[in-house]
């Protein structure tokens, strides 16, 4: 059973790799685990963060100071 289906996408260049690659095939009898962890923020954080984003400044968006 499962409770949600998500899609990852493949490199582009190199080995082509994705996340599903790591996890083990759906015949295997290997129970995979995938957490996830879900955050909310204010809208402030929000748009800072939409700014940076717009801004090409990645770097800042995934670690604020």
């Amino acid at each position: 059973m499962a409770i949600a289906k998500f899609e990852f996408p493949r490199q582009k260049s190199g080995r082509r790799l994705c996340l599903t690659d790591f996890f083990a095939p759906k015949k295997s009898s290997i129970t995979d685990v995938f957490p996830l962890q879900a955050v909310t923020v204010g809208e402030i954080a929000a748009e800072y963060a939409r700014e940076l984003f717009a801004s090409d400044n990645y770097t800042d968006c995934l670690y604020p100071k």
